[in-house]
């Protein structure tokens, strides 16, 4: 399963949110955004369950990050 998250950071912190995000084997792709949202991921899971300990576990963890957006993509 694959979906996109797109994150809010607090002023200033998309480069270090971005460089942490880069760590975790899961996203497979992060893009730095110009609008509403900061950044963008793309995120491969096994099941919904597995998604959602990414996106709670470990994006939401990472310090400066302010909220998240999860879509998941229908195949």
């Amino acid at each position: 399963m694959n979906a996109y998250v797109l994150i809010n950071t607090e002023i200033g912190a998309i480069p270090e949110v971005l460089e942490a995000l880069k760590k975790i084997k899961e996203i497979k792709e992060a893009y730095a955004l110009f609008g509403v949202y900061d950044i963008m991921t793309k995120v491969e899971a096994e099941s919904t369950q597995q998604l959602k300990k990414i996106v709670t576990l470990k994006m939401r963890h990472i310090d400066k990050v302010r909220s998240t957006l999860t879509m998941i993509i229908m195949e």
